[in-house]
């Protein structure tokens, strides 16, 4: 298994009944047979980070009601307002 792939969103890993190992990566249209001495890699993406799809899916859209006044956070309503 190629050390670099093994951790990358874009790479499927196999492991045969004899132990040899396969990796195929997907991040091209045509899937490939990765060979097992890649270090280096202009596509790597971990697995366990997010992407910037996922940041503009939770990312907040903040509008002003009028120019000039000040973007941000309001502190919390009280109960009596």
């Amino acid at each position: 298994m190629a050390p670099l792939c093994s951790s990358c969103q874009h790479a499927h890993c196999f492991t045969r009944a004899n132990g040899a190992t396969t990796t195929i990566c997907d991040v091209s249209t045509e899937p490939i047979r990765v060979p097992g001495d890649i270090l280096t890699c202009s596509k790597y993406h971990h697995k366990g980070q997010p992407d910037e799809w996922d940041f503009e899916k939770i990312a907040w859209v903040l509008q002003s009601e009028k120019r000039g006044k000040p973007l941000g956070f309001r502190p919390p309503k009280k109960k009596d307002e």
